[in-house]
């Protein structure tokens, strides 16, 4: 009997559901955010698999490769699955189930596939990839939740119909064929025409803080549609970016902090850094939850991290190791 898989409604979780899929373990899916597991809020059991969201005791299997977890879990004992450095979760799935028969030989097919699930989460895009995105890479910004199509309530189907789709999509289908289906051409379209109004706000609401971009989005009423990857190619100088916006019901306002994927020079483990404040990531973007009312002093705390990481990392090496070298 199939198992109920919890992961997060991305590109990296609908691939991961995909080759879960394939191997016969998961015939229900739930996709959650990261902080309802870390709350509690869902309740998790023997039944459960969990993959590219934190970890929960109890559930049959973990797979992730966020590092801020392993940090987290350092005191905590076994689990069944796998946590590891990995491009992606995806990548940590496929090679769990790689060489364990007759696993191995059904998901050898879907080895391009995880590929991209690596390049996607890694950030590993052009320029060309943000400003005119093709394929799998328009499919990725598609199926992120922080492109914003989720917000809209015009489509045909709602983004969690669509994303409950995509999974079973990946394994039989074309990237090519599943973008010429008519909800995803639907968000592809609307994609485009919205991008260059989301291109203004960013100008309109971000300012340079030496090497950070601060953005602050808070209280926007109507967010337009576009490209996370956007404010990297508006602002190449800056490595990093600091984002607040509202969180959900507007409780709470979100945090994510993220090195510029073209300008890869800052040296801030993010996911150790959002961990303070109760959050997690990768070592190079992450993101965490505060009140309204303390804002203010995690970005400026932020800003400081930024700081002293941009002066460790300028600052000579010491002497002795000098006369070593």
């Amino acid at each position: 009997m199939g198992m109920r898989l919890i992961t997060r409604a991305d590109f990296d979780g609908s691939v991961c559901a995909a080759l879960l899929l394939e191997v016969g373990l998961v015939e229900e899916i739930l996709y959650a955010h990261p902080n309802d597991l870390q709350e509690n809020r869902i309740p998790v059991g023997a039944g459960d698999i969990l993959a590219n969201v934190p970890y929960v005791a109890g559930c049959a299997m973990w797979f992730d490769h966020h590092s801020s977890e392993r940090e987290r879990l350092s005191l905590q004992g076994g689990f069944a699955g796998l946590s590891a450095d990995a491009p992606s979760a995806a990548q940590v799935v496929f090679d769990y189930f790689r060489d364990r028969p007759p696993h191995g030989g059904r998901l050898a097919r879907h080895a391009p596939l995880v590929a991209m699930a690596g390049v996607v989460d890694s950030g590993r895009f052009s320029r060309q990839d943000v400003l005119d995105p093709q394929g799998y890479v328009m499919l990725a910004f598609i199926s992120d939740p922080r492109t914003g199509l989720g917000r809209r309530r015009s489509f045909r189907i709602s983004n969690l119909e669509l994303m409950k789709r995509l999974p079973q999509l990946l394994r039989t289908r074309s990237v090519d064929e599943i973008l010429a289906l008519p909800d995803f051409r639907e968000r592809a379209d609307f994609y485009a025409a919205e991008n260059a109004r989301y291109r203004r706000l960013l100008l309109e609401r971000s300012r340079a803080e030496g090497d950070a971009l601060l953005i602050d989005l808070r209280g926007v009423e109507e967010m337009p549609v576009g490209n996370r990857f956007l404010e990297y190619v508006i602002f190449p100088e800056q490595n990093i970016s600091i984002r607040v916006a509202d969180g959900r019901m507007r409780r709470c306002a979100m945090i994510s902090v993220g090195h510029n994927i073209f300008n890869r020079s800052c040296r801030l483990d993010v996911g150790a850094l959002m961990l303070r404040y109760g959050g997690g990531g990768h070592a190079r973007v992450g993101a965490c939850q505060v009140g309204y009312a303390d804002v203010g002093r995690v970005v400026a705390e932020l800003l400081q991290a930024v700081r002293s990481a941009a002066d460790r990392a300028a600052a000579p090496p010491p002497r002795e190791a000098i006369r070593r070298a």
